[in-house]
């Protein structure tokens, strides 16, 4: 990352292999394609990215793109690639309240042997506030609203908010809200 005053400016790359076959590490085929209904075994994920802030007094504004890519597939032909571009704010209230918006557009391609591509998009939407109970201690409430849509002969995808543990999966409908809260310690 790298910083100039109140602009900074970093990018990111990251490759999983083996996916398919890692049932209790930190990337897993599951977690990532299955939740979009490729219902396909996927052994290489590959993630690029870049992103930009600018900060203002008590506000911060960003941007943000990445692209994933699922591929090395167990059927010839097969990979999906998905496209996120998200626009992002945060506003300090007081010393110890920050409130949080975000919007993310994501655009998907599924490709299947020599058929043309299924493409799928997103609209997701995010609020969060933020209150510090101590330096080290804070308190967070988090929703997030997510909508699925597709084009051509593609199936509409369902919602398929992201969440570190896997407790909650794909939705029955191409609509999804979750709503999270959490209590954060820092040592």
């Amino acid at each position: 990352m790298l910083a100039n005053g109140p602009i900074k400016v970093g990018a990111a790359y990251m490759q999983g292999n083996g996916v398919v076959s890692n049932t209790g590490g930190a990337i897993t085929d599951s977690q990532f394609a299955r939740e979009f209904g490729t219902g396909s075994n996927h052994d290489r994920q590959r993630t690029f990215g870049a992103g930009a802030s600018y900060s203002l007094d008590a506000a911060m504004f960003g941007a943000v793109w990445t692209q994933t890519r699922l591929d090395n597939n167990d059927i010839a032909g097969y990979s999906n690639v998905f496209n996120n571009f998200e626009v992002n704010a945060r506003y300090a209230v007081t010393p110890a309240l920050a409130l949080g918006a975000a919007y993310t557009y994501t655009t998907g391609r599924v490709t299947e042997f020599s058929q043309p591509s299924e493409k799928t998009k997103f609209h997701q939407f995010g609020l969060q506030v933020d209150y510090a109970l101590s330096k080290r201690t804070d308190f967070h409430v988090e929703t997030i609203a997510q909508i699925g849509s597709a084009s051509g002969d593609a199936l509409t995808p369902n919602a398929a908010i992201a969440n570190s543990n896997g407790a909650f999966g794909a939705s029955s409908s191409s609509r999804q809200v979750a709503v999270s809260t959490g209590i954060r310690h820092r040592f």
